[in-house]
């Protein structure tokens, strides 16, 4: 009896807490529910020991990029990380409920709830593999995950900085530890490369010797790779500067409160490049054989796209082919990427560009 009644009191405990947390999230939160992700049921903050459901969750840990912002730290809207965009790529994303799971002494992570899978942002500003690894960070999201799970590493930008990153040796050496011990709880580690740099109207590859190092380390272990920084440094440099420079922190004065004085930051993305640099994840995550459990709740179909486009690609030789067929292709081609990689296409939009695509490839006409 004595036992009953000590877990009757845990529950009630319990119930009152989270009601409590409601009440003061949404209290804090009324001011500023236009700048948030799936403003309508962003009430709950839970401690961490506390799991929503037994659903599959996708797992992100790395720096500010990849990172989902709660409402505590708007004093740098407009800057989004691509983890508060990705929630929208998968069925179900209009019924999502995001919550914060809470960490003394450190950021809270960010928990999306959607009706087949979970997604936890425990992205955090400044972050290095190193940092995330000794302070327990990366422990504290491993003691969450369970097996069938998925879990994202993205880091590379702030470890190639000398004041406080690491070797790409010493990279490498965390980063391997760290897919061990995620196959080692029979989940799936997934690398993601640094996302690339604005650098004078070009885009270009951002720590360039931890992206090998990453590579290296997907290729010896057998591990599914994103090449963010290359597939985002393709794609931006195809829509050119003029709309790409919008994807990056670049404000005018007096436009944000946050920034009186105006910024240019060729590092991180405000929305529209984190909705971006989202959408080029799950579009690589949907054509990777390895990730079939996961992106089955992905919400469009990108893949016959993506076959064809590569296929295009490999018709480079302009000199061989009459021009106006070539022009066509050419085209046909860079609205097909755009279609993949823009956010709310969808399995409708991929398929027409498919078909326009093929009907150009198949009218490509050699020079005699």
């Amino acid at each position: 009896m004595k036992v009953l009644k000590k877990a009757g009191c845990f529950l009630l405990s319990m119930m009152l807490l989270v009601s409590f947390a409601k009440k003061e999230v949404k209290a804090s939160s009324e001011e500023n529910t236009e700048n948030f992700i799936l403003e309508e049921n962003l009430n709950v903050q839970l401690p961490m020991s506390i799991s929503a459901n037994h659903n599959t969750t996708l797992f992100i840990i790395g720096d500010s990029t990849s990172k989902s912002y709660h409402e505590k730290e708007m004093k740098t809207y407009p800057r989004e990380g691509w983890g508060q965009e990705i929630a929208y790529s998968f069925k179900g994303e209009r019924q999502a409920r995001r919550q914060y799971i809470y960490l003394k002494k450190d950021s809270n992570a960010v928990q999306y709830i959607l009706p087949e899978m979970n997604i936890e942002s425990w992205g955090r500003s400044g972050a290095t593999i190193k940092s995330s690894y000794e302070s327990n960070r990366f422990s504290k999201m491993l003691s969450r995950v369970k097996a069938k799970d998925y879990v994202v590493i993205q880091f590379g930008h702030n470890d190639a900085r000398k004041a406080w990153g690491e070797t790409p040796k010493e990279y490498e050496q965390y980063l391997v530890s760290m897919v061990q011990q995620i196959k080692a709880k029979k989940a799936t580690p997934i690398l993601v490369t640094s996302l690339p740099q604005y650098n004078k109207k070009r885009v270009q590859i951002n720590a360039p010797r931890y992206r090998k190092k990453m590579l290296k380390v997907s290729k010896t272990h057998k591990v599914p790779c994103i090449d963010l920084n290359q597939e985002c440094v393709n794609y931006f440099n195809l829509r050119g500067h003029k709309v790409t420079k919008n994807w990056y922190m670049f404000l005018k004065a007096n436009k944000y409160s946050s920034y009186p004085k105006g910024l240019k930051d060729p590092t991180h993305f405000t929305k529209a490049g984190a909705s971006v640099a989202a959408r080029i994840i799950a579009v690589q995550m949907q054509n990777k054989s390895a990730l079939n459990m996961l992106t089955k709740n992905i919400n469009f179909n990108s893949t016959e796209l993506y076959k064809t486009l590569n296929t295009a690609e490999k018709y480079n030789k302009r000199k061989n082919y009459k021009k106006k067929s070539w022009k066509k292709l050419k085209r046909m081609r860079k609205q097909g990427w755009i279609t993949l990689y823009s956010p709310n296409k969808s399995s409708r939009d991929c398929k027409q560009a498919d078909i326009r695509l093929k009907r150009a490839m198949k009218s490509l006409k050699k020079k005699k």
